[in-house]
């Protein structure tokens, strides 16, 4: 891990609570390191709004901001537009509604959202809320939202195995349909001579 850059996010935020709850070392040095530099630097680190002025007041300081890619493609594509968003070409955009377990229109809430999400109202709302005003902003901004990522599947004996068990039956039927042929085409030569 990259040890001189100071980083920060959001304090108390979900970032900070999954790196510090983290089961993972790595992920548990970089919440030590957040909380150090917020210590360090001595700002509240309360908000997005926080991160960013205290990036922009480090001009070409070794300081990263650790936020949500939607917080994130905001900030960079806004003016002045001295921010980049460094991503690892995969920023999917999934916003979430919460609500209390049991809650009765659940159903009807996810039919909305997939109506507007091929309706393309959603694309429409992200469009006008986050217009892009830095074209520098990030890769390919303009194509961050067709950038489709494959499945892949871990491939091993026991996902394969329904295959295989196809295969090994027809293979047996195969030959058991062969050993039966051989034995009457021997008894048709025996009969017929």
């Amino acid at each position: 891990m990259h040890t001189e850059i100071d980083i920060g996010c959001v304090a108390k935020g979900s970032t900070e609570m999954s790196l510090r709850d983290s089961p993972d070392a790595m992920e548990r040095d970089l919440y030590h390191r957040i909380v150090n530099t917020r210590d360090r630097y001595n700002i509240p680190m309360s908000s997005s709004d926080d991160l960013i002025d205290h990036l922009r007041q480090l001009p070409f300081a070794n300081f990263a901001a650790i936020l949500q890619s939607d917080s994130a493609k905001f900030y960079t594509h806004q003016l002045p537009c001295d921010l980049y968003m460094v991503t690892d070409g995969a920023v999917t955009q999934h916003n979430s509604l919460a609500f209390q377990k049991g809650y009765p229109n659940m159903t009807a809430v996810n039919a909305k959202i997939l109506e507007l999400r091929e309706k393309g109202v959603l694309r429409e709302l992200d469009q006008k809320w986050f217009k892009a005003q830095c074209l520098t902003a990030s890769i390919r901004p303009q194509a961050i939202d067709d950038i489709v990522l494959k499945s892949y599947y871990k491939l091993d004996l026991s996902t394969f195995s329904g295959a295989l068990l196809l295969l090994v039956a027809g293979l047996a039927v195969g030959a058991l349909i062969t050993l039966v042929e051989i034995c009457i085409f021997r008894w048709a030569e025996s009969v017929s001579v």
